[in-house]
Formats: C-alpha cells, structure tokens, sequence
C-alpha cells in the first residue's frame, strides 16, 4: 500500500523472513536439485511478470528472497513497461537501457545504473533495446552462479565486467561441477547466448526445460557410481553410501531406455533414514521406477518414507504414523497403506492423507488404472474392491472353505488393470498349504497358479515369488493366468516375515528389482526390565514370540508364539526356572492370552471356527478341556478379567457393522449375557479393569490417533484422558494410584493418579525407557513389585540392506 496519514507519506512492503540468494551464494554453490527447484520458481515469477507486459531489468541474487515458502522475487524498481516489441517479432515487451556509470557492484545504485553489470545483457550493456530476453540473460547469469559458485562474467573494474558480458563466454560449468547433467547446462548455455535471436524466446520455456531436468529427463544428483558387473549372488556392502545407487540406477536406466545396445546388470543398495534406528520393511518401487516407498521409523515413530531416484535424501510422508504395507496407484503418484484401522491413501506430492475404510488388520492392496483398489482388510478375510475415492467395499473374492482357506492377501495388478494375483491359505503365516491365486475382477472365482507362501509379483514377463528362502522367477502368460516354464532362483536369503508371509520385495514395470535379503521377522527375548529400563534378568530363549502377560503371582507369562511350521498356538513360561509349557495343540490361531485371577485358567482368542476369532479358557497347566466362553458371529478377542472374577472386559468387531473395534464386558456370573460398554465408530481397545474394579483403562482414536483414557466401570460414565501425544496399552500399577502406556514413539510412560470419589485427576505423563519391540500390542506387563516384563528386541536390529538391480531380467538363468 502507498498514502498518506496525516501528513506523512508511507509504504506498506510485505515482511519476508529467510535470506537473499546473494547471502546464500556467500557461503559457495548450490546443489544441483536445490538449484534447479530455486530456478523454477524465480522462473515462474518473471513469467508472470512477462505476460504483465513488465520486464524486472535488475534480476540478480540480492533481490530474490529464499523463505520457507520457497524464492520470491522482489525489487521491480527498475522495470518499466512500454508499448514497443521487439524486433523479434516475439511479442516480448522492449525497453530503452540507460548507459552505465557505476563501479561494478551487484548492488544497485539509484540514478547511476538500470540493473547491476554482473548480470546484464549485452543489449543492456551496450545501450541498445532491452526486452524479456534481458531477463533470461540475467536469470542464465544467475543459474550459473548458484551451480558454480562463482559469477558468470568476472572483472576488476566496470569496463572489464562489461567487456566480457560482450566477447566471452563463461567456463563450461562441467568444467566446474563435473556432475552438472548435460541437459542443464545445456539451458543454463542458451539463457547466456550473445544475440537476444540465440537464447531462450520466453521464460516458460527455460521453466519448462528445468522442469524436465528435474522430473527425471536428464541425469540429476549424479554422485559417484559403484557398479558390480554380473555375478552368480552378490552383496553389496552395508555401508555404502545410500547416493551410490540413485546414480547407479539414473545413469542405468537412461541408457538402457535410450540405446538398443545390451547393458550391464547394475546392483547397488540403499541405506534406511538417518533418522531410523530399526532399519527399512515393506519397500515398494513404483510403476515407473521413480520412487520408493518403505516403512521406517522416525526417531521412533513409524511412518511411510519416500524416496526418489532423484534425491539422495529419503522424506517422510506427513500424516502416516504407524503406517503398514504400502502400495502404489498405477499412476505413481499415489500412495496406498494402513495405519490405525484404516486403509488410507497420500500423495507424493504432499496434501492430507485420506481415509478410504476400514482396516483393522490389513494385509495388502493393489491399485489398477482405473483407480479401483483391491485389498486385504484383515488377518482373516477375502480381498475386497473399492474405488480410490473411497465408498463401499464389496468383497472380489470368496474363501475356498473346502481347502479351509482363511486368509486371501498381498494382491497385485496385472497390466490389463482387471486380472490380479493373491496368496490364500489356511493361515496368514508361513504354511506349506499356502497357494497363489489367479483372479479377475469380473468373478469372484480365482485358479490356483502354483502352491507358495508368499506374495506374489508379475513384472517383465515373470511371476516372482518367495520360495524356502529364495526369490523366484517362473515365466507367466498374463492372458491365461498360467506359468510357462520352471521357476528359476536368483536372488537367495530373501529376507521374510513368516509372521503375515510376506517376502520383501518388489518390481517396477521399468525393469527395476528391489530386495532384501537377511533375516525377516526378527526374535523377541522376554525380558525383566527395573523402572529405569535397566535389563534385570531374561525368561527363556528368543522366539517369534507376542505378547508378555504374567499371571497374577508374577511366576508365569503366557504368550503366543509362532513355530518354524508355522503354526501359532499358547505357551506358558515358568519365568523361575527359564522353561516353557505349550498349552494348546489346535492347528487353528491362538493368540492373545490373559490370566483368570486365580492364576490358574488362561482365556484367548482361536479362530478355529469359520476363521472367526471367538473366546476359549482352559486351565493354565493343561489339564481338563477347552471351553468355548462366548459364542457370537463376530471377531472377540479377550483382554482383561476383573480382580473379583466377576467380569471379562473383551473387545469385538462386529462383522455386519461400520463400527470399528469396540468394548464389551461378558459378565461371569449370573445369565452371562455379554453387553456393550463402549460401541462407538471409532477403535476402542486394550482395556484393563483396575484393581478395585472400578474403573477402565482403554485405548480410543477418537481424537484422531491412539490415545489412553479412563472412564468408570462396570458401566461407562465420565471420562479423563490420560496419555499425552498418543498412546496405548494401559496397565494399572498394583495400588491402582498409577497407570503405565505405551507411546507412539514406542516409550513407556507413567502417569500417577489421584482419584477422590468419582473423579479421577491424573498427572503429566513421565517418560520411564524406551521399548523395543517386534509387536507393540500387549508387549509388556507390570508385576506387583513394579518391575517390568517386556518382550523385547533387545540391541537385536534388522537393519537388512534395500538392493537394487537395474534390467534383472537378464539375471535369471535361462
């Protein structure tokens, strides 16, 4: 704004935090993509400026402004619009350039210089018409600087700076920069041509070539290159830099696009985030190539990481905390996963993340052109479709309850968009039973393909799959959904998680593989830990072991493990004398233990019948039968009974309803007519009654994400949050005075509790130790004396290398 106020002229500027370029260019050159980001917008904001019939005439470092927001271009002081065009003919308004008398300066002095003599054309130096393409000229002047560090045009005085913007040419900026991409310095020459006729006609040009460069048209970031010609298994070592294989790859893939001569087969690997301390799982290479998405924690927080061939540095995507099993739309601009119930969807490209429906226990999804998603909602279920924009799911396929099937998962699209790949089988788990499907988006019906425990891939004309610990490779014909010859191994110790069998790995359409071998889901060791998350002792060996729930005495833990055949049944621990006593035999799921009162009965969910989880009880050391405690056509797991034996608090999830998980108390006496304590449609979960049984801790989103409340009991009432930032799994302490939780970002917490009548007033959570874990849910208990039972990771990582192989085609054994 300009006017006046009482007798005073004034100007309203736009305040602008960050620093000018000129202030950035002082401390050396850019990096080529930051260059190249900066330069599109400069030029984005002179296009604007251009089609306004207006010319900047003093564009130079110091009046463009780097802030958050991104570069601004400022100081329009100098510009004059006029009516004259160019005798180009372009439609490029001209304008008459005043003679110089300044010193060389790159700051501009009013009334001695129209722009600084740096970065004027040789037009503008010599006097002459100036339009648009002085602008160019400046903006190419600029470019070079940032690339090099240095000005295009040097002198010691005002006459020499002039005379070489008139009769020299820059040093090449390869000369420089050697990795500078050929393409760039290609436009960087054309901005800086003599004649106005030679350079650029319109700044959207010169911004539609960066954005080529930048989007992948030439070769961006191009570090130094470690290339292993082809050998019958290699390993690329651990700890090479993660900026090896994105030149590895851009190099590979530009010549193998653009040449019909036979290339090498390129290898390479890529480091988790710095910000990970548990390494990189479920990696996706999108449909083009591009990109790769993987799960990775952030300073413990899990969440979806992207990264592009382009860039060294991997970004998390904001708004994917405790994300799982991502997938790709066909397009390879979006990205599909689970997180908290849900299935959900992000944009590479940023924006908020949607939700599509529900998921309680995803296992998977594909996305086809057509923007419908086919997808696993839990551990037991068929696949589902539903449009990307969300709606309705409708089930694509049925269970085969004559092969006793409970589980179809990990889809994937085939290139007609409308056929489609699964696994199916008896259990989610690693099982010899376990089969890959051919199915159709027009049938429920589906053929078995070949029998395999895995996840099953199409890419490049072969069907890839996990076999024992190899990956395979078997030619497949995509029109009859048939093999066509022997699988082949080629990649051998493919890492593998037996828990949801799920093999990691992944192919693009573009010939790219993406692996890692090494162990997959990793052991837990039960663990006793002090209050200060100092280790005390440890309970037996390290298993594929969930859960860690101690019985009343604290002299037993009962948990779930899974066993190298694959089948997941209950144990119980004497944690004094480190021995374990399997307690059932069914070879259905039994999972999630908790202890009667009386620390002589143990409770758990089986899913032995119809694949629907349901509760049993059986006594704690074997003896006697099962009983089948509630009967219901829902999924109801058990989580706590209450110090009186009086009340079991369970969770369920109504099949025939919206809702998510919700609460429900099955009373132990009386008619036992089970009632819902909390039926909302959000999650709510992992309660537990407190000591004097009257109150109930539990975990909700209805915030939005996980976090721990408490509310009165029997029936629900008033209640108070009690976690702060996110939580989950609460356990009241012995006294009921204090409550334990697990973080989001994976620390236990401690909140103490003052509680007068009916109102319960808690205190700022205090943070105890960090747990590591192979499964957050149930993973510890607290005993009476306040240690702390957890089944821990330990110093145990998993950091298996992410491997590339750029044309793997031709690494299968013919």
């Amino acid at each position: 704004d300009i006017g006046k106020h009482e007798g005073m002229d004034y100007l309203v500027m736009e305040f602008l935090e960050g620093e000018t370029l000129a202030q950035r260019l002082a401390k050396g050159s850019m990096k080529i993509e930051e260059t190249i980001k900066i330069g599109i917008e400069i030029a984005d904001a002179l296009d604007k400026a251009h089609k306004q019939g207006i010319v900047h005439r003093d564009l130079k470092p110091g009046n463009v402004m780097l802030t958050k927001a991104g570069a601004k271009l400022m100081d329009f002081g100098l510009a004059k619009p006029t009516a004259f065009t160019s005798s180009s003919g372009s439609g490029a308004p001209a304008f008459s350039a005043a003679t110089m008398s300044s010193p060389a300066s790159p700051i501009t002095q009013a009334g001695s210089v129209v722009g600084t003599i740096q970065y004027m054309s040789p037009e503008q130096v010599s006097g002459q018409i100036v339009d648009a393409r002085s602008d160019i000229f400046a903006f190419g002047a600029m470019l070079y600087e940032m690339l090099t560090g240095k000005r295009a045009f040097e002198g010691r005085s005002q006459v020499s700076v002039a005379g070489a913007i008139l009769d020299k040419d820059p040093e090449p900026i390869s000369s420089i920069q050697p990795m500078t991409p050929p393409a760039l310095e290609h436009v960087v020459q054309a901005c800086l041509a003599k004649e106005p006729e030679n350079r650029w006609q319109s700044i959207s040009d010169v911004k539609r070539e960066l954005r080529w460069v930048l989007e992948g048209g030439s070769q961006v970031n191009m570090p130094a290159v470690v290339i292993h010609k082809r050998q019958s298994r290699e390993h690329v070592a651990w700890g090479l830099a993660a900026t090896a294989i994105l030149v590895l790859l851009v190099v590979g893939f530009f010549f193998w696009r653009h040449t019909s001569q036979p290339v090498s087969v390129l290898r390479g690997s890529l480091l988790p985030p710095e910000a990970s301390k548990r390494g990189i799982d479920n990696p996706q290479i999108s449909p083009n190539g591009k990109y790769v998405i993987y799960v990775a924690d952030n300073n413990g927080t899990k969440q979806l990481w992207a990264h592009s061939f382009e860039s060294p540095i991997p970004q998390p995507l904001i708004g994917t905390e405790n994300a799982s099993f991502p997938f790709w739309s066909a397009d390879s601009k979006s990205v599909g996963f689970f997180a908290n119930g849900k299935l959900k969807r992000a944009e590479i490209a940023g924006g908020p993340v949607q939700i599509i429906a529900d998921a309680p226990n995803g296992r998977g999804g594909a996305w086809n052109v057509d923007g419908i998603i086919l997808f696993s909602p839990d551990r037991n279920s068929p696949l589902y479709r539903i449009s990307a924009a969300g709606g309705t799911p409708v089930p694509a396929t049925t269970l085969d309850t004559n092969k006793h099937h409970s589980s179809n998962r990990w889809p994937w699209f085939l290139p007609d968009g409308k056929h489609f790949l699964f696994m199916a089988g008896t259990t989610g788990t690693d099982n010899n039973s376990n089969q890959i499907y051919f199915g159709s988006l027009d049938t429920k019906e589906a053929k078995q393909v070949i029998s395999g425990s895995s996840n099953p891939v199409y890419a490049s004309g072969y069907l890839l799959f996990r076999r024992e610990s190899t990956l395979m490779a078997q030619p497949f014909d995509v029109a009859k959904g048939e093999t066509t010859g022997d699988a082949v191994p080629f990649v051998e110790d493919l890492k593998f998680n037996p828990v949801v069998s799920l093999g990691a790995f992944s192919a693009s359409t573009q010939g790219i593989l993406i692996y890692q071998t090494g162990s997959g889901a990793q052991s837990a060791q039960l663990t006793w830990f002090d209050n200060t998350g100092k280790p005390v002792s440890t309970v037996g060996k390290r298993e594929l072991g969930f859960t860690a729930r101690l019985s009343p005495d604290n002299k037993h833990t009962a948990q779930y493990i899974i066993d190298t055949g694959g089948n997941v049944d209950i144990w119980i621990y004497d944690n004094a004398r480190n021995i374990k006593t399997r307690l059932t035999f069914d070879a259905a799921r039994e999972v999630f233990p908790i202890w009667f009162p009386d620390g002589k009965r143990v409770a758990y969910s089986s899913d032995r019948i119809d694949n629907r989880y349901q509760i049993y009880m059986k006594n704690a050391d074997g003896s006697g039968s099962e009983e089948n405690m509630l009967k219901s056509a829902d999924v109801d797991v058990p989580e706590d009974v209450s110090s009186d034996g009086k009340y079991m608090v369970f969770r369920r999830r109504a099949l025939t309803s919206s809702n998510g998980q919700d609460i429900w108390i099955l009373p132990l006496t009386g008619d036992r007519k089970p009632y819902a304590y909390l039926e909302t449609h959000f999650n709510e979960q992992f309660s537990r009654i407190s000591p004097d049984v009257h109150w109930l801790a539990y975990t909700s989103d209805e915030s939005g994400k996980p976090e721990v409340y408490v509310s009165t009991f029997p029936q629900g009432g008033s209640k108070w949050q009690i976690s702060s930032g996110g939580g989950s799994d609460p356990i009241w302490s012995k006294s009921g005075k204090e409550i334990y939780y697990h973080a989001q970002d994976n620390h236990l917490m401690k909140v103490e509790l003052i509680i007068s009548g009916a109102s319960v007033q808690p205190s700022s959570p205090r943070q105890l130790f960090l747990i590591n874990t192979v499964f957050p849910e149930g993973c510890y208990d607290v005993a009476s004396d306040g240690r702390i039972m957890v089944s821990s990771l330990g110093d145990e990582k998993s950091f298996a290398p992410l491997s590339f192989t750029l044309n793997w085609p031709a690494t299968v054994r013919k």
